[in-house]
């Protein structure tokens, strides 16, 4: 599929002229991976493949059924644990944690005042 990017619409396996980013670089998102459609075919496209599919494992974007699979399983129980922890009141993200300390240290402050 064509991509539109810096103005011009360019085949999945053109670098961009203007600021040299990469499709694989520029859309490879957990679920938003859109397919490849590759121009036409030039000696050393299997070096050019070899480097997305280098890119995708080194970045965790699945590029097999297989891994797409699994990245749904992982995700799949990734949101299961998030869901449970969100019930349970338990933080999942630094931000929560630091946000229960700060919720903590405020309430033994405010029964340490009630206590004296």
């Amino acid at each position: 599929m064509p991509w539109q990017h810096c103005g011009r619409t360019m085949m999945d396996d053109e670098v961009c002229r203007t600021c040299g980013i990469s499709k694989p670089k520029w859309t490879l998102k957990l679920d938003r991976t859109r397919l490849f459609a590759l121009g036409k075919r030039h000696e050393g496209d299997e070096l050019l493949q070899a480097e997305a599919l280098r890119e995708a494992a080194k970045n965790g974007a699945p590029f097999c059924e297989k891994c797409e699979e699994y990245e749904r399983a992982r995700q799949a129980e990734q949101a299961k644990a998030l869901e449970q922890a969100s019930r349970d009141g338990t933080p999942f993200c630094e931000d929560c944690e630091e946000a229960q300390r700060r919720r903590e240290r405020a309430q033994a402050e405010s029964q340490t005042s009630a206590a004296t």
